[in-house]
Parts: C-alpha cells; sequence; structure tokens
C-alpha cells in the first residue's frame, strides 16, 4: 500500500488568521443590528488577503449576496469626485486654488465673497460655508424634488452658514454637486454628454477594470445588485427585521448625484484602494513617470488625501478633513463620525497601541451604509458595504472590528455590546424626538380656523413648493411638496399657528425614508401672519441648528414659484435618454 501524501498546510499570516476568527462575531453583529448583508475586504501590505460576503441581497426574494454583488455606495462618491478633479488639475484644466466662476458660472447671492472666491478646495473640503439642507431635494421614498439643470440657480440664491467661509467645517453635498459640474465643463470628450459620471468610466473606472462600477443603477450590467432596506423595530427598542425600500433615485444624472451615486461590489473597491495607495506612495517617493504610474490614472493623491480642515475642535490627535477623505490618527474619539453611529467617546480601538494614520469615509444613502479606511504606511485596506439603514450602523462595526483585528490593537473593544449600544440608540432616536415634541408643545392652545391656511407657499431660493389644502376624507390639513403625490404629508395642530407631520410610529418614518430628519423641528411648519391676521408666508427648519426657509404664499392660483413637477427628475431624465 502506497503511504499516503500528507496534506499541505497553508500557514497564513496572524494578521490573517486573527480577521478569519472574526467570522462568528461579524454574523452577531449582523443579527444585533438586523443588517440583511455585509460584503467585506481587507488589502495588508498591498494583497488581498480577505473577501467575504453573507445574507440576502433581497429580503422578499432571499437571493443570496457574493463577492460579486453591487452595492450602492453614498458618499464614498466623494473620493471618486475629487480624483477627477485631480485628474484635471494635472492635466492643466484645472486649478485647485482658481474661482469655480472660473469655470462654471457659479455665483452666491446671499454671501457674494463665497461666489467670487470659492474654489475646487473649498468645495471639496467642506469649508464653503455651504449647509447640508439634503431634505430641501431629498424627499420621501428616496424621490429626487429638483431638477439638475437648476443646480447653477439654486446654489446662487440658498442661505448660507453666516461668517464660515473657510473658517468653519460644514460636511455639505452641495459643493460636490458644484464640482461635478466643473468636472462636466472642463471634461472635454471624456464628459460630453454625460457629464462626470461618464467622466468617471472613462477616466477611473475603465483603466482600473472596474467592471463593476457605475453611476446609475440603470447602467448595472447582469444584475446582481443588493436591494435597499430599513431595519424596523417592534417600539420596544428590539430589532423586528429588516424590510425592502424604493430604491433611492439618485444617479449621475440628478442634482446631487456628485456626492452620492456611485455602485460598486467589494472586489472593484479593493481595486480602487490599491490604486490610491499606489499612487500615494510614488508621489511621496516622486516617482510620477514610470510605468506602474502611467498604468495607473489617479494623479495628485497626496494633494488629495493631505489635511485641510479640522472636523472638530474637540482632539488632540489629527482629526480632519482632505478633499473627499477623512483623515485619523488612531486612537481617536472622531473614528466612525461619518456612519450613523457616530463619534465615539468610549470604546476607542487602539488606546494602548501605536498610533497609526487612516484614510476614513462613511457612505449613506437610503438603504445602504458602508465604511472604508485606508492605512498607506502598510499599503492595508478594510472596506465594508451593507444593504441596509440598520438599527446601528453595521459596516462601521464591522469595519472597526476588522482594523482592530489586522493591528492587533489593545485593548481589544467588545464590539458585540458596543453593537447593542448603537442598536438601542438607533431604535430609540424616534422616542426621544416625540418626547422633544411633546415637551416644546404647548397644549390646549386653539386651532385656527383651516382654511386661512390653504394655498401655495413657494421658496425660490431653492425652487420648493408646498401646496396646503384640505384632505377631503380626513378634513384635515396635509401638505404637498413639489407637486408630487408621493411627497403628501398629514398636518396636525400643534399650537397656535404651528402645524406638525412628525409621524406617531418610527415604522413611517423608516418606510418613507425620512432618514435626514434628525430633531422634532424639522416636522414643524410655523405659518406667519401680517398684522391683518393674514397668513403671508411659513418657516420650516430644514436641518436641525440651521435657520429656518422662509416660504411665501402666493397671491394667487397661478404659482410663480418653481414648476410642479408632473414626473419626478429621474423619470424625466429616462424618457430623455
Amino acid at each position: 500500500m502506497e503511504p499516503t501524501a500528507a496534506k499541505p498546510t497553508y500557514n497564513r499570516p496572524a494578521a490573517e488568521d486573527r480577521l478569519w476568527a472574526c467570522l462568528p462575531k461579524i454574523w452577531k453583529l449582523m443579527e444585533i443590528t438586523g443588517c440583511p448583508s455585509v460584503s467585506l475586504g481587507v488589502i495588508h501590505e498591498g494583497e488581498n488577503i480577505m473577501q467575504y460576503s453573507r445574507g440576502v441581497a433581497d429580503t422578499s426574494t432571499g437571493r443570496p449576496v457574493n463577492d460579486d454583488t453591487v452595492y450602492m455606495i453614498g458618499s464614498l462618491t466623494k473620493a471618486f469626485i475629487a480624483a477627477s478633479c485631480g485628474i484635471l488639475v494635472d492635466e492643466g484644466k484645472l486649478s485647485w486654488t482658481e474661482p469655480l466662476s472660473t469655470y462654471i458660472p457659479f455665483t452666491q447671492n446671499k454671501d457674494p465673497v463665497i461666489g467670487e472666491r470659492m474654489s475646487l478646495s473649498d468645495a471639496l473640503s467642506h469649508s464653503s460655508g455651504f449647509p447640508q439642507l439634503d431634505i430641501a431635494w431629498y424627499g420621501s421614498f428616496g424621490e429626487t424634488l429638483m431638477f439638475p439643470q437648476h443646480l447653477l440657480q439654486i446654489t446662487a440664491n440658498m442661505p448660507v452658514h453666516d461668517d464660515a467661509f473657510r473658517k468653519k467645517f460644514h460636511y455639505s453635498n452641495w459643493p460636490y454637486a458644484l464640482a461635478g459640474k466643473v468636472i462636466e465643463a472642463v471634461g472635454g470628450k471624456d464628459s460630453a454628454g454625460g457629464g462626470w459620471g461618464r467622466f468617471v468610466k472613462r477616466r477611473i473606472f475603465n483603466p482600473l477594470w472596474m467592471t463593476r462600477s457605475t453611476c446609475s443603477r440603470n447602467d448595472i450590467q447582469g444584475g446582481n445588485l443588493a436591494e435597499p432596506h430599513i431595519v424596523l423595530g417592534d417600539g420596544h427598542c428590539n430589532v423586528a427585521g429588516p424590510e425592502r425600500l424604493p430604491a433611492p433615485q439618485v444617479s449621475d444624472r440628478t442634482i446631487c448625484g456628485a456626492a452620492m451615486a456611485m455602485w460598486s461590489n467589494i472586489p472593484d473597491m479593493l481595486i480602487w484602494s490599491r490604486a490610491v495607495m499606489e499612487r500615494l506612495d510614488e508621489e511621496k517617493a516622486g516617482n510620477k513617470n514610470n510605468s506602474t504610474s502611467l498604468m495607473n490614472p489617479l494623479r495628485h493623491i497626496s494633494q488629495i488625501t493631505s489635511q485641510k480642515f479640522p472636523v472638530t475642535d474637540d482632539t488632540v490627535n489629527e482629526n480632519t478633513y482632505g478633499f473627499g477623505w477623512a483623515r485619523h490618527m488612531i486612537p481617536s474619539t472622531q473614528l466612525g463620525w461619518l456612519s450613523t453611529n457616530g463619534p465615539q467617546k468610549d470604546d476607542i480601538i487602539g488606546r494602548e497601541s501605536r498610533p497609526r494614520l487612516t484614510l476614513y469615509h462613511g457612505g449613506q444613502v437610503t438603504g445602504y451604509l458602508n465604511s472604508i479606511y485606508l492605512f498607506p504606511e502598510t499599503k492595508s485596506a478594510v472596506v465594508v458595504l451593507t444593504n441596509a439603514q440598520s438599527a446601528g450602523d453595521c459596516s462601521d462595526l464591522v469595519a472597526q472590528m476588522l482594523v482592530q483585528s489586522l493591528f492587533d490593537m489593545k485593548p481589544e473593544v467588545d464590539f458585540e455590546m458596543r453593537a447593542k449600544k448603537a442598536s438601542i440608540s438607533s431604535l430609540s432616536l424616534h422616542m426621544k424626538m416625540r418626547a422633544d415634541w411633546h415637551r416644546n408643545r404647548r397644549p390646549m392652545t386653539p386651532q385656527p380656523e383651516l382654511g386661512g391656511f390653504r394655498g401655495s407657499y413657494c421658496n425660490d431660493d431653492i425652487k420648493g413648493l408646498i401646496q396646503v389644502r384640505t384632505n377631503s376624507e380626513t378634513l384635515r390639513l396635509e401638505m404637498r411638496r413639489n407637486g408630487s403625490d408621493t411627497q403628501r404629508h398629514h398636518l396636525l395642530h400643534y399650537h397656535d399657528d404651528t402645524f406638525s407631520f412628525c409621524p406617531e410610529d418610527m415604522k413611517q418614518i423608516q418606510r418613507r425614508c425620512l432618514v435626514d430628519y434628525s430633531s422634532y423641528e424639522q416636522f414643524l411648519l410655523v405659518f406667519i401672519r401680517d398684522e391683518e391676521g393674514t397668513v403671508i408666508g411659513l418657516d420650516w427648519v430644514m436641518q436641525e441648528g440651521f435657520k429656518p426657509l422662509r416660504y411665501i404664499r402666493q397671491r394667487t392660483a397661478a404659482v410663480s414659484g418653481p414648476p410642479v413637477l408632473r414626473q419626478s427628475p429621474v423619470e424625466d431624465e429616462k424618457r430623455n435618454e
């Protein structure tokens, strides 16, 4: 009998063993947060050492995910916009410091200095003074409420933060939309007919062979995409399970698509991560013309990833923002600030380990949460993609746990406990909001005669329209935004001349995709009267901590504000393709 040959064994490096040992913990994090699927990848010392996918792409069919499954990556898009600008700067078509008005007819009427001086550097580093105001363009059910051709008119008249230009950090998607407009204007044949999305495809996706990445759901080839979900609670801070959501109507053909519209998968995101780190390494070494550089289309990555603006003053180690990338020196209390979990004051990874610089970003768009961490020093990367607005950001929890394991950071954070805290915090947000709602309400104030509020209210600055009318069935007031029947909300008398559309049930907020409403004040419309007692307008706090926007009541039946949308901007774009 022939002797049996010994089975060869593969001696994984210790880091790789630690990562694969995390799988049962990852499954537990998915269970706690209710996340239907996770796809992840890890690079270390320039090599792919882990790819893993688990869960379902669509809970309504049970279709599983795999490593090829495509997810919407949200604000991870911003780094691609910055990289596109870097390519154009390298070609002499753009400058980081020239005013945007050099390339597009950009003005800013609320603060003319912004219109005169705002550059790509200001736009990409979130130091322009623009507010977030996503509610203005992103409606219920992920519907886009504004047309992209109105971008320059809206940003010209939009209110901005007071005394903030080049002085304060304010995260905003609008400057990235403007950067996308600049890419379209100067990109030549690479952007002709397709704007910034065509440029990214021709100048980044194609050269890097990111074959599954795209800037529109409609362009995904071969299916296999993860559908968006929301994780519902049972009313007692317990996860009840994920539920399908409508697909977000965001693409390279929508108004703020340049801030969040891309789709990708783990293999492509690992290609992207490696390209960023390799190019950064080459630029630091001064090797700009070797063969590797010629195959790598990225340029000015050292400039793009360098620190530009602090994201907080409450810090000891570095916590800054570059162009489309945040920079953190671990240990950091700000790690994960671009996730729904927020920054961590406790349970911080690497407290007793040597400091490590990471380039980080989170990506959130309705129904998807994603995280990316790059470590240029060791040519390491961790990418986690998920398809749910989960009870706690599962992508952030999994990514930080993998980072901790990859570098064997001490002391070891208990991520199961941290996930439970994040889940309870997420599921209790509505209860806290309703408590604030009740605490600030003045009870027993008489309800005014409802007929005096009916009419159309316009904010020409952001091309917003609110129609207030009486519902024939409930005899209550209701509002409709920008002429869309999907954007209808019942109005409840709150006190005096203030009405509320805050749902009593958290599930209504979740199912209607009202994820950008973080304060009870955002659900209040405060009607304004003149000296004679006639209602002449309304104020709406569309962003927590930002000044309310005034909508003016129209004197006649004809609406002088923005056109009523007969179909969504996305549907209009499809019709004209």
